[in-house]
């Protein structure tokens, strides 16, 4: 695999495993890959691949419902500032299968319970994600820590209910595969914080009530839950789906957090706090320009945006940039004047 960020060929010969898998990913015709690195007995080889962690699960992402390649990949960027503890990796390569070229992807870590440094005896990591395309009905999911294989239970989990009642929720989730009766639960503040600006900067609509990982942690007599994001095309006014579903000025709520903690004032002084403080590194005009503008390089130079173009079709790339960069200057004012005001 080739890193252009990096200027290096890595070359790696493995057996791999790998299947289909996303939700509506999976309706389109270029598809989204689990892959698993084997040995040659068959079991499972942990491999670093383009500096990324050493790991045997990958995904290949493929950036198919985003014109300009690079949302995900920004949202992350800005993420890893942000929290600057739960990190997450993703590199553009180009796929080949059989001789068959694919296209563009990015090959990503999964955001697991390695992304946490969790304990797998003692702590629970949950996802929210869709249930049945049904946008009231949401399904919780654990990864099972000791197979990496994930156990399914349909705990309804709705757009609607409150951050108290979810709170209810995720106990009695905990509870179902624990059956502890230790059921103390509060959230970290900082990585409350960091979650909520998250979610404003980059207009995470999809990330406020779903596609979330919990981790329920484990530590001085209780739990407490600590998030990240993940899957975040649909941000950024992304301009290939649900266009209409965005608006310039919309303050997102964090939906699982609790309305006496995201109302109180200790809160809100602690928020304005932090945004002006990345205001002054990754979350101001000239930085998030100059991370686009090096991605548009990196994709131009390398000829990958005019091989995927060919294979799957995208006339949008140059303007669906041009939409990121309007986004992030007209998100700014509106952010920079609401979190002034708190």
């Amino acid at each position: 695999m080739y890193d252009s960020t990096q200027k290096s060929m890595n070359i790696i010969n493995t057996n791999v495993a790998f299947h289909q898998r996303g939700g509506v990913v999976s309706l389109s015709e270029k598809k989204s890959y689990k892959v698993n690195l084997l040995d040659k007995k068959g079991d499972k080889e942990k491999l670093a691949i383009l500096n990324m962690r050493e790991d045997n699960d990958w995904i290949l992402n493929p950036l198919v419902f985003d014109y300009s390649y690079m949302r995900e990949k920004i949202g992350y960027d800005i993420w890893n500032v942000i929290s600057n503890e739960y990190s997450h990796d993703m590199k553009y390569v180009e796929l080949i299968i059989d001789n068959n070229y694919l296209g563009l992807y990015c090959l990503q870590e999964p955001v697991d319970i390695k992304t946490f440094n969790a304990n797998k005896k003692t702590d629970l990591l949950i996802s929210i994600k869709d249930y049945a395309f049904n946008i009231t009905n949401r399904l919780l999911f654990t990864e099972d820590a000791y197979n990496s294989e994930d156990m399914l239970d349909e705990f309804e989990f709705s757009a609607g209910f409150s951050g108290e009642e979810r709170i209810n929720i995720l106990r009695e989730f905990y509870n179902s595969f624990t059956n502890n009766e230790k059921n103390n639960i509060e959230y970290d503040t900082d990585n409350s914080i960091n979650y909520t600006l998250f979610i404003n900067m980059i207009l995470a609509v999809d990330n406020s009530y779903k596609n979330e990982k919990i981790l329920l942690e484990y530590k001085d007599n209780k739990y407490v839950i600590k998030k990240s994001p993940w899957d975040l095309d649909i941000s950024m006014c992304n301009d290939k789906i649900y266009t209409d579903s965005f608006n310039i000025n919309m303050i997102e709520r964090d939906l699982t957090l609790p309305k006496y903690i995201s109302e109180s004032e200790e809160l809100k002084k602690l928020l304005k706090e932090k945004y002006f403080e990345l205001r002054k590194s990754i979350y101001n005009e000239e930085t998030i320009n100059e991370i686009i503008n090096n991605y548009k390089n990196i994709l131009n130079s390398s000829g990958a945006v005019i091989r995927d173009s060919e294979k799957w079709g995208n006339e949008h790339f140059n303007d669906s940039i041009e939409v990121i960069k309007t986004f992030f200057k007209d998100r700014i004012e509106v952010l920079d004047r609401y979190y002034g005001d708190l």
